[in-house]
């Protein structure tokens, strides 16, 4: 996912990436749904 959304895409840097996950591991659930919802938020 990093890699599609960082690196190819460029819809977030590698730092805004890595909070995002920091982020998204504090809610319940799994990790890379939340991370998914938090982007299409952003």
């Amino acid at each position: 996912m990093e890699r599609d959304l960082a690196e190819q895409r460029g819809w977030l840097d590698k730092g805004q990436m890595r909070d995002v996950i920091a982020v998204c591991q504090t809610m319940p659930g799994p990790l890379a749904v939340q991370v998914a919802i938090f982007i299409g938020y952003m």
